[in-house]
């Protein structure tokens, strides 16, 4: 699958005209707890030509669409298990100075499809701007929405199992990012091995069997389907979506616009020229 990837990435730079600098994958396969027929989520950042960023107008704008040209986002639905959204690298470098949890998720990703010294710099800026109050506030509404959409608001009526998954998984990073002020690992289980302690004193064991459970189920690739509301999850949940959604937790960043500027500047002033070598430059593990 890997060769297969890197073929469509190959085919993307061709068509629109871009060097990829790191291509990662995100998503279930990331976390942990994919089943054999999960989707391939593929997530990469890129360059345009140079002069696209040093004009309104690019030198050939007669043969070119502004807009596909000025476009910070490429997506690309490949066919049905494998979907690529890329990044340009201003955008990116714009958001990892912002902070985003999503943009540094995929630079702390552990299946990387490409990678880069380029990508490399960006991940060391993103340390550096991680922000916890940020971080935490990401995923706290990210857990509220997920619960309040396919639990909480579906009453007494059966619910979709896995979708404790996609609300548990938020509050343990909010955990981690409140124990360790950093960013979360993205291996779910790797994630709660780390917090595990730090969980309610009441039950622990109960819920982090409830938690397991899950995992496995979702994992073996059986059909989780419907079922009754876990009423030890759910409270769970509620506890937690609440405490963090009240999150008072902020420390300073180190980072500094001018060395992002500098990176962004090198990025596009090597790698922006004459595109033709199609991933060629690229270092990957």
């Amino acid at each position: 699958m890997q060769n297969k990837i890197l073929e469509n990435l190959i085919n993307i730079e061709k068509r629109e005209n871009i060097k990829i600098l790191y291509a990662c994958e995100s998503g279930s396969r990331v976390w942990g707890f994919n089943s054999a027929d999960s989707d391939y989520d593929i997530r990469f950042f890129y360059v345009r030509p140079q002069e696209v960023y040093n004009t309104v107008y690019p030198v050939n704008y007669a043969d070119l669409t502004l807009d596909k040209n000025h476009s910070k986002v490429i997506a690309d639905f490949i066919c049905e298990d494998l979907d690529y959204v890329g990044h340009d690298v201003q955008k990116a470098l714009y958001l990892i100075s912002k902070g985003n949890p999503d943009i540094i998720s995929w630079l702390y990703s552990p299946i990387q499809y490409l990678i880069t010294d380029w990508s490399i710099a960006m991940g060391e800026q993103a340390e550096k701007f991680f922000n916890t109050q940020a971080g935490i506030y990401h995923y706290a509404h990210m857990a509220s929405r997920n619960f309040s959409q396919y639990i909480s608001n579906k009453g007494n009526a059966p619910v979709k199992l896995k979708k404790y998954l996609y609300v548990i998984r938020p509050l343990i990073c909010c955990m981690y990012i409140r124990t360790y002020l950093k960013a979360p690992e993205m291996v779910f289980e790797s994630c709660l091995n780390s917090v595990q302690t730090n969980l309610w004193n009441q039950n622990n064991n109960e819920i982090l069997h409830e938690i397991r459970n899950l995992i496995a189920t979702k994992k073996s690739g059986d059909e989780m389907g419907y079922g009754k509301r876990n009423p030890i999850l759910d409270k769970f949940c509620e506890y937690y979506i609440h405490e963090f959604m009240n999150n008072k937790v902020i420390t300073p960043t180190n980072g500094k616009w001018t060395e992002l500027d500098t990176l962004f500047n090198k990025i596009i002033f090597t790698q922006g020229g004459t595109h033709g070598s199609y991933l060629s430059p690229c270092k990957t593990r």
